[in-house]
């Protein structure tokens, strides 16, 4: 899990709701100024499920497709590409749930679009569930703790993510859900 995380204030993004979830024997919770996209990158290698509650930014001329801002290491560095994930392989074939603004938004790359989704394929995730628009960050930790319990009760992650989806849209009030996409 990486939560809590704390951007550059040069990027005036507002502080995310702190994590309520519960980690258990052998999770690794990455949080505050630990969450930097090394610490990031070497936790995620053996992890067999992960969460990233951060902020998902496009557009800002730092990437050509989304990435997710995390605190900045000693040399300042607090973006995760997609082009930091080449290279790296996810021994663990991790579920990826990507609660970050954003996070699906792509760019092309000769024949097909770049994005931290397919990025975390290549380097061998299971599966992926991105947005592709915002996220309020009041509901996000809730939609994805659902998931993530289906996912555990061994449910595919298409499947799990299309169920969690309709129950959380007939409650009424989560339309944001429905831009949320499973890669696998």
């Amino acid at each position: 899990v990486v939560s809590d995380v704390e951007p550059p204030a040069s990027l005036g993004l507002p502080r995310l709701m702190p994590w309520k979830g519960e980690t258990g024997p052998g999770d690794v919770h990455l949080r505050g100024r630990a969450a930097t996209p090394d610490s990031v990158l070497a936790e995620m290698e053996d992890a067999t499920e992960v969460e990233l509650h951060t902020h998902g930014l496009s557009g800002t001329g730092l990437s050509d497709a989304a990435f997710l801002a995390l605190s900045p290491d000693a040399g300042g560095r607090y973006a995760l590409t997609a082009g930091d994930l080449e290279g790296h392989t996810l021994r663990g074939s991790p579920v990826v749930l990507l609660a970050a603004c954003d996070a699906n938004v792509g760019a092309w790359r000769y024949h097909a679009v770049w994005s931290l989704p397919a990025a975390l394929i290549q380097a061998g995730a299971r599966a992926v569930v991105a947005p592709s628009t915002q996220v309020p960050d009041v509901e996000a930790g809730a939609f994805f703790q659902a998931l993530l319990e289906a996912l555990r009760r061994g449910v595919p992650p298409a499947q799990a993510l299309r169920d969690t989806r309709a129950r959380w849209l007939q409650q009424g009030s989560a339309k944001w859900v429905q831009d949320l996409v499973a890669f696998e």
